[in-house]
């Protein structure tokens, strides 16, 4: 019979692996909206942000309440990087999609942000650097060249996609700027305050660039309504809050093994729904990069203890 103590870490395990597999739809979501709707990525990313961005907001107002949203002008900078890399993050996210596909967008977005987030915190504020963070940067390096190679063996005319792959760094590099910034700010709001008002001052920024690049969405009404909601709704604000819930219960080397869901259910949906194909080296590549995030994990919850 399960101990309260068990049952509560269960719960939230299950909680995390829900938020996680559902952040791996939203490759599939956007995939489909430039396909049923030619949606621009940029739009795709205003949208997600639009929806989920306002929902969060009213999360907050109903949980720690409005005081939570009282900025003193002193973290206006702050509030300022945290939505541009989130806007940045989702437009260079969503164009990595459809350049490169699912699977390799998300693998070399989410799981280049944690090595990137290890050097950065490295360099800029001189974490120490152990044994163990330089061999999961090692593995990782090796992962993304696994990964890389065959995409540049090429199947369309023996073609490099530049575009796609360097899409997919920049939005590594941008997640890896938002979480250290939110790293930096997050003891003086709650986490949901820091997702909430980066998401919506994220679609603010991204509307006027949007509306120059194409902010139209066209197609069958119900399916592409379908489409936003659920990326929004299902696959943003339900996950963050199914996130927020469970990792309150779990230690920070679980909830980052966990979250290592995204990317498998990312690699898995976009080989039956759209039969995209890693191939031995892509598989192998992405398995060390899967591997060098558990390590860089470990190594970072032994350093906060």
């Amino acid at each position: 019979m399960s101990t309260p103590n068990t049952a509560s870490v269960l719960t939230g395990a299950l909680s995390v692996v829900l938020a996680a597999a559902l952040w791996g739809t939203s490759g599939l979501s956007g995939k489909a909206l430039t396909e049923v709707a030619a949606a621009h990525p940029l739009a795709i990313g205003f949208y997600r942000l639009a929806i989920a961005g306002p929902i969060l907001l009213l999360a907050v107002l109903a949980g720690p309440g409005p005081g939570a949203l009282r900025v003193p002008r002193r973290h206006w900078p702050a509030f300022a990087v945290l939505a541009l890399s989130q806007a940045l993050y989702q437009a260079l996210y969503f164009t990595a999609v459809t350049e490169i596909g699912v699977s390799l967008a998300t693998l070399i977005a989410l799981c280049g942000a944690p090595v990137l987030i290890t050097l950065l915190a490295a360099c800029l504020l001189r974490e120490k650097v152990t044994g163990t963070v330089v061999t999961g940067v090692a593995i990782a390096v090796a992962g993304a060249a696994l990964l890389v190679g065959p995409v540049e063996e090429g199947e369309a005319g023996g073609a490099v996609p530049v575009v796609g792959l360097a899409a997919a760094a920049a939005a590594a590099l941008c997640y890896a700027v938002f979480a250290l910034q939110a790293r930096a700010i997050a003891p003086h709001y709650p986490v949901t305050v820091l997702v909430a008002v980066a998401f919506s001052l994220g679609a603010a920024m991204l509307l006027p660039i949007g509306i120059v690049a194409g902010m139209g969405i066209e197609g069958p009404p119900l399916a592409v309504g379908a489409l936003l909601a659920y990326l929004g709704l299902g696959a943003t604000a339900l996950a963050y809050a199914l996130f927020f819930a469970g990792v309150r219960r779990l230690t920070a080397t679980l909830s980052g093994v966990l979250v290592l869901a995204e990317p498998l259910t990312a690699a898995v949906l976009a080989w039956i729904v759209f039969g995209e194909v890693l191939g031995p080296a892509g598989l192998a590549g992405a398995g060390l990069l899967l591997l060098a995030v558990g390590v860089l994990t470990r190594a970072s919850a032994r350093t906060a203890g």
